[in-house]
């Protein structure tokens, strides 16, 4: 797993924590893709969302425990050519029916805004509200830090780097998924716009009484051609699906080597941990699938706003790790632990702010949920660069090992 680089940069606690705090973010985040999967499942067979979850949960851990990390990545593949499929046609007959095309869809577009930003800053208030409202300094310090967690840190993306044969290969990989990420984002926002201006121009009196987060579904069942519908349902499906499979894989992963083998059963043959992944690829779904039916009942705006609130709190510091192992060479392991202890209380302390939790309403902060994982982040790293150098001038000079950093030797 990519702790085991932790481990040898910063230790073994510093893995653990990485590990844990992995482990925490992605039962979160695949617990919110299966309450999304499970919406299009329920308008289309008029099964209840917890019928719709568990069918859902049930199929996506049995694929991944019989089909092992090569049905994880093939399927990945499949699901994306569909999704794509699907939304470019729902994006086109959207600009077929409407009146104008796609030139309405524009016009009214930014007439309501869809193509904005938020403001750098709340007009006429102190600078300490753009941390606490939905700003564009709120989402572009959450965006780097989730995408710094993404890209190096999160072992759903390692694994992808590990399967590939050399690191040409890995870094080529790399620049398709962060290309093919950014423009299936931009596409993605587009549909919303395209679907806004579409019930705005074509009322519909049922999307008035529709959660945020099944008009795109009430869209497929009502306004596609039946020949359609069921190639358009599976693309969103199989686009949360694609995620699921790739977090229970990376679940498996990450518990057996960083907790499993690293600290609780140790030296046994290939067949027992064999077994024993098996085993865990059926907890972690039993455990995604029951957390999904308790995040039906947390109150959020929309499903993506509960998404970013899970990363925000559950991201912990990781990308701060691999940073400091990365780019510093200075950073040691002694250091880090202290950031570790020191960043833990202040997420802690952010989410119970956030929640209203134990605290006072004096004593909270009213920090923007989003910015959570941005100041745990930064407090471990500067908290652990300063412990560093000043257990260096007491110990003596300690350096990374050569070859874990991306500076030469003599760099510092």
């Amino acid at each position: 797993s990519g702790y085991e680089y932790i481990e040898r940069r910063f230790g073994p606690f510093a893995r653990l924590y990485g590990s844990a705090m992995f482990l925490l973010l992605q039962i979160g985040r695949v617990g919110l893709i299966l309450v999304l999967l499970s919406l299009p499942l329920k308008l289309l067979t008029g099964w209840s969302q917890t019928h719709s979850i568990l069918l859902c949960g049930a199929f996506t851990t049995c694929y991944v425990l019989f089909g092992g990390f090569t049905a994880v990545l093939w399927a990945d593949v499949i699901q994306t050519c569909i999704l794509a499929l699907g939304g470019v046609f729902c994006a086109g007959l959207i600009c077929y029916e409407l009146p104008g095309g796609l030139s309405t869809i524009i016009e009214v577009g930014r007439q309501a805004d869809k193509f904005g930003v938020p403001p750098l800053l709340p007009s006429g208030e102190p600078l300490g509200a753009a941390f606490v409202q939905l700003t564009l300094v709120v989402l572009v310090l959450h965006g780097l830090f989730n995408q710094m967690l993404y890209l190096s840190g999160d072992q759903t993306v390692i694994q992808r780097y590990l399967a590939t044969r050399t690191d040409r290969e890995a870094r080529k990989g790399l620049w398709i998924g962060v290309l093919g990420m950014t423009a299936a984002v931009m596409f993605f926002t587009f549909l919303g716009t395209c679907l806004y201006v579409y019930y705005a121009r074509m009322p519909d009196a049922a999307v008035a009484s529709l959660p945020a987060d099944e008009v795109f579904p009430h869209f497929i069942l009502t306004r596609l051609p039946s020949g359609m519908v069921g190639l358009v349902v599976a693309g969103l499906m199989a686009a949360a699906m694609s995620s699921i499979d790739s977090s229970l894989s990376a679940i498996t992963m990450v518990f057996q080597i960083d907790i499993y083998r690293r600290h609780l059963v140790k030296h046994r043959p290939d067949a027992h941990y064999l077994r024993a992944a098996k085993l865990t690829t059926l907890a972690a779904g039993a455990v995604m699938t029951f957390g999904a039916l308790g995040l039906t009942t947390v109150p959020a705006k929309t499903l993506l706003d509960l998404m970013f609130l899970v990363y925000a709190v559950f991201a912990g510091g990781i990308a701060a790790l691999f940073l400091l192992g990365m780019l510093s060479r200075r950073a040691t392991a002694a250091g880090v632990n202290v950031g570790i202890m020191v960043s833990l209380p202040v997420s802690l302390y952010l989410t119970c702010s956030h929640f209203g939790w134990l605290l006072p309403s004096a004593l909270r902060c009213p920090t923007h949920p989003y910015l959570i994982a941005a100041i745990v982040n930064t407090s471990l790293l500067i908290t652990a660069y300063g412990a560093s150098l000043i257990f260096r001038r007491k110990q003596g000079r300690l350096s990374a090992p050569d070859g874990l950093t991306v500076w030469t030797p003599h760099s510092e």
